[in-house]
């Protein structure tokens, strides 16, 4: 699953976790959560198989995709939301009490 997440985001560029997951169909579907930044209430997406969320995780790991936060409106249009308030300050001191959503776009690195 690494390599086809790869080479989905070069060839597009990047992606949003819906667009993946439309690419990697029901294999990528599962019951985890993938969070930010060690937070279990900083939710980039929910529904994940382990095989995706491992996957994300280590290709993170090894510097070869890259994570950037973007506006909700631009999630929306690249595929979806969560039903969660927004992170208003992801990755902030002490994290959150409650849930929340932290949209993001994830990209390919030159290392990749």
């Amino acid at each position: 699953m690494k390599d086809r997440i790869l080479n989905i985001l070069k060839d597009q560029g990047g992606s949003s976790i819906p667009e993946l997951l439309e690419e990697l169909g029901e294999e990528a579907r599962g019951d985890l959560t993938l969070i930010y930044n060690g937070d279990p209430n900083q939710l980039l997406w929910i529904n994940l198989s382990a095989e995706f969320v491992d996957a994300m995780t280590a290709l993170q790991d090894a510097g070869r995709i890259t994570g950037g936060l973007v506006g909700w409106p631009l999630c929306l249009v690249l595929g979806g939301g969560l039903s969660f308030p927004i992170a208003k300050q992801p990755g902030r001191k002490g994290g959150y009490k409650k849930p929340r959503w932290v949209p993001a776009v994830f990209t390919a690195t030159s290392v990749a």
